[in-house]
């Protein structure tokens, strides 16, 4: 048997057992659905009668409360042995399983519904996001929320729940960010693995991380522009050297500092004239902080719209002089997302690649939650089979799915524009557009 032969066997039996695989998580998912429903059934039915007195006395049966409402005593080892948990799990499910039904019930609607398959355990992160909000906002964020359980990747859908609670509560976002407590730090520790090498982790305010990462930036370019061949990675690091020590970075790259000693000694009009001819030089060193803001045409002006920024996630509108205050802003224009720019090449020019990126926040691949800066860009129909560099042609993804479709026999096509067909070798398949994957019937055993 040839290896060619062999190979085809070999990958032949691997989807099939993947085939199995899909359609037996399909059949969990569905009685985990018909699960959480009886649960909430449970639950419910453990509630506190409204129209008898929480009994008092020790000696018999109590209520306690959880979750904001008061349920029998025994509710939660009932879970316990039901969840093979402890105790403080099930406390913290049978709370939020409450607060899902009472607060938030077209969340909890998706959570119950075979075809819709979401995790219980995603639903309740929610429930912790919105403590403090009144009836009127929690039913702002049920709206805003529940569609999306289901059809976007976790990690997205965190940013997501956070930039609906603040919309419906823009002044709690605002008291929050100002009276919880900021924990700042540098740890600075040996690395185990190489002598010569420490880790260096910070937590500081997100405007100062910004500057400090476009000042890094800056200095790489600088570094590679006087010729120096290392990668980017290695000159960075350089980099956070010479910022140790600020006066060896300004002659390092050729301002003149009047920090260090003089020899000959100057005069104070002497130093005056060299201090001023540095602040004079100061703007050609002071990095450009670019920052792409995705914000709804009607919340422009709105102090409490909601503003998606790349990299740092959704903050109130009138928040991002947060970001820019210490920086010299700079507009650039909207790009003209409906334009389709072609490129008689399979190489992508930068305004493409720039079009395809705002066009696309975060990668097409099943899932993706990452966003698309920085990321593959991937032509639609292959450039070899006559497809165009265009883009309406292109598409962002990650590195995984673009060698899956590349080498693994993976299918990926449009349906129409903004919306994607994935078919995995195996024979899943889902679709893709801006509100997030929605699987299709899994294939057949």
């Amino acid at each position: 048997m040839s290896d060619a032969v062999r190979v085809q066997e070999w990958r032949r039996d691997a989807q099939t057992k993947m085939r199995a695989y899909a359609a037996a998580k399909a059949r969990v998912e569905a009685l985990q659905a018909e699960a959480n429903r009886l649960l909430g059934e449970a639950v419910r039915a453990y509630e506190w009668l409204a129209d008898v007195a929480e009994p008092e006395r020790p000696d018999v049966f109590g209520a306690q409360r959880l979750g904001g409402h008061s349920y029998g005593e025994d509710v939660v080892g009932e879970l316990q042995l039901a969840d093979h948990c402890g105790e403080g799990y099930a406390r913290a499910t049978i709370g939020q399983v409450g607060a899902l039904m009472h607060s938030l019930p077209l969340c909890w609607a998706r959570v119950i519904d075979p075809d819709v398959r979401v995790p219980l355990w995603v639903a309740c992160r929610i429930v912790g996001h919105c403590v403090g909000l009144n009836k009127e906002q929690l039913e702002q964020v049920d709206a805003e929320i529940a569609p999306k359980l289901g059809v976007m990747g976790r990690a997205r859908l965190v940013k997501i729940v956070a930039a609906a609670v603040k919309h419906a509560d823009p002044n709690g976002a605002r008291a929050r960010t100002q009276t919880s407590p900021r924990a700042r730090f540098v740890w600075v520790r040996p690395d185990v693995a190489d002598e010569l090498s420490m880790w260096v982790t910070a937590r500081v305010d997100t405007k100062d991380a910004v500057l400090f990462e476009d000042t890094v930036k800056t200095l790489a370019g600088r570094l590679a522009e006087e010729g120096d061949t290392r990668s980017l990675d290695q000159r960075r690091a350089s980099v956070y050297g010479l910022l140790a020590n600020p006066a060896a970075a300004v002659e390092r790259f050729g301002i003149i500092t009047t920090t260090g000693m003089t020899n000959p000694p100057v005069t104070e009009a002497q130093a005056q004239t060299i201090l001023d001819a540095a602040h004079r030089m100061a703007p050609a060193f002071t990095p450009r902080t670019q920052l792409y803001v995705h914000m709804f045409r009607d919340s422009i002006g709105d102090a409490d719209g909601i503003a998606r920024v790349e990299g740092i996630g959704p903050v109130l509108a009138d928040q991002l002089r947060e970001l820019t205050g210490a920086s010299q802003v700079r507009v650039t224009p909207v790009v003209d997302l409906g334009k389709d720019i072609t490129a008689d090449a399979y190489e992508i020019p930068a305004r493409i690649h720039e079009q395809v990126r705002l066009s696309h926040p975060f990668i097409v691949s099943p899932w993706g939650t990452n966003p698309s800066r920085g990321q593959d860009v991937d032509h639609i129909v292959s450039y070899r089979d006559g497809g165009t560099t265009k883009p309406s042609n292109l598409a962002p993804q990650g590195r995984g799915p673009h060698r899956w479709r590349t080498t693994g026999g993976w299918h990926f096509s449009t349906i129409w524009p903004g919306t994607y067909l994935w078919i995995s070798a195996a024979g899943q398949a889902a679709l893709v557009d801006q509100t997030g994957t929605h699987p299709l019937p899994p294939p057949r055993e």
